[in-house]
């Protein structure tokens, strides 16, 4: 994997490169709205009238994911610090359970014995749904929008928003800010080309824009206004929401802003996933190794989307170089990844998969050479033959069934042992759908 950290639900992922910078933003599955192909979403600071982004020479970033005895789970922890300009910053990263937000505390540390006012630069910038086709929009949504637009019938409660959408595609970007109590004070919207480099050039001089609106290819920067003590500290909430309509987009963020127990239940969460794994991993997994094991099956389900299908990569570093991202579900990878789920105990996973691939096989039992994470026909690097008999050849892997069937038989000798009922089995997993797949190959081979 090219990314350090990712971070996902199911639905949403999101992607950071060694600066802690997004470079990947998926929503939902399979479909991204950043890529390596436009600016990174960056974070700076302002102070003694000079900006510094974390890209910048003049700091040391290390990032890694949370631990907790030994046992790695989906929150990042980044700590950047620049002994010039006598500052740190911890910024604690994770997408929500069980909604779609993605959320960044950024805890502002003074390193200075004086006291001091900065200002701390957000950027986001978005092609949303891989296309710059010019019909993004990016607008201010003010907090009491409410009486002021009877169109909408929810507006933000925490502070001012900005909203980045097209079609069914709505990404809201909000804050708090501990100093203030308020959200973002400083924001500007604007767009990046061949010519602009982005709008957080305009955060440089430490004053925004505020800029309004702007449509064809869309970006924005917030800022928050930090007082810090000396060797004192304060902090910062940035969140991004996603959703297929205008309100729900403002509904989640606001129950997200307004419970304070949602990183905890997401922690929760991911604490009962992984824990047939930590059980495994403790009793045959030598103690040296365990580490790197969980951190390798954590980053096996960050690719696991909620419709079963898995994800072959969710980074787009290589289209630094090539014009291809694996952003797609080949069958027979996925099988691969989900057997030693199956050995490790978290079978359901499998299930899921084995859920998904009923629904894409095709009527005569065979699975085409991709997949999309909605179960839409990927791409196909083979074509149509005709063999010695003028019979049709099909663009196709026979080990892409195979290995799916073989996934499923090992599936079934699971639920057996397990003493489920026979029929019950036989009627989820045999008889349409495993039959099918051998009856297949033995015609085909």
């Amino acid at each position: 994997m090219a990314r350090p950290l990712i971070f996902g639900n199911g639905t949403l992922a999101v992607g950071l490169d060694k600066f802690g910078f997004v470079r990947d933003f998926y929503f939902p599955f399979g479909e991204n709205h950043v890529s390596e192909k436009i600016p990174p979403w960056k974070i700076g600071v302002f102070v003694d009238g000079e900006m510094s982004w974390l890209d910048g020479d003049s700091w040391d970033v290390k990032l890694r994911y949370r631990e907790k005895s030994g046992v790695p789970y989906p929150f990042g922890r980044i700590f950047a610090k620049n002994a010039g300009l006598g500052l740190a910053l911890e910024i604690d990263d994770f997408v929500d359970s069980r909604s779609d937000v993605f959320s960044r505390n950024i805890h502002v540390i003074n390193l200075k014995n004086f006291e001091r006012e900065l200002k701390v630069f957000v950027y986001q910038s978005f092609a949303i749904s891989e296309a710059k086709d010019g019909h993004d929009t990016a607008q201010l949504w003010p907090n009491d929008s409410i009486k002021q637009n009877l169109f909408y019938d929810y507006s933000p409660k925490n502070g001012d928003a900005i909203i980045h959408y097209k079609g069914n595609r709505f990404f809201m970007v909000s804050g708090k800010n501990a100093t203030s109590g308020g959200g973002f004070d400083d924001f500007t919207i604007g767009g990046f080309d061949d010519v602009r480099e982005g709008s957080w050039r305009d955060a440089e001089d430490g004053i925004l824009a505020k800029n309004p609106a702007e449509r064809i290819i869309t970006d924005s920067t917030i800022g928050f206004t930090v007082q810090l003590k000396p060797f004192d500290s304060n902090r910062l909430r940035v969140c991004v929401t996603c959703g297929e309509d205008i309100q729900q987009t403002a509904r989640s963020m606001s129950e997200f802003l307004d419970n304070k127990s949602r990183q905890l239940q997401t922690f929760n969460d991911w604490r009962k996933w992984i824990s047939p794994a930590v059980n495994f991993s403790s009793a045959r997994v030598p103690k040296d190794f365990r580490e790197t094991f969980l951190r390798s099956v954590l980053m096996a389900k960050m690719h696991i989307a909620k419709s079963g299908a898995v994800i072959a990569a969710l980074d787009t570093a290589m289209l630094k170089n090539t014009s291809d991202a694996y952003v797609d579900c080949w069958p027979r990878d996925a099988a691969n990844v989900l057997q030693p789920f199956l050995q490790i105990g978290l079978a359901d996973d499998a299930k899921n998969f084995l859920d998904f691939a009923k629904n894409i096989i095709t009527n005569k039992g065979f699975f085409w050479q991709m997949y999309r994470a909605d179960g839409n026909i990927g791409p196909n690097s083979h074509s149509f033959n005709r063999g010695k008999n003028g019979e049709i050849l099909l663009p196709i892997q026979t080990d892409e069934t195979a290995s799916v069937l073989n996934l499923c038989a090992n599936v079934l000798l699971g639920e057996l042992k397990k003493n489920h009922q026979t029929d019950k089995i036989r009627e989820k997993y045999y008889d349409d759908f495993a039959k099918k797949m051998a009856d297949f190959l033995c015609e085909y081979i």
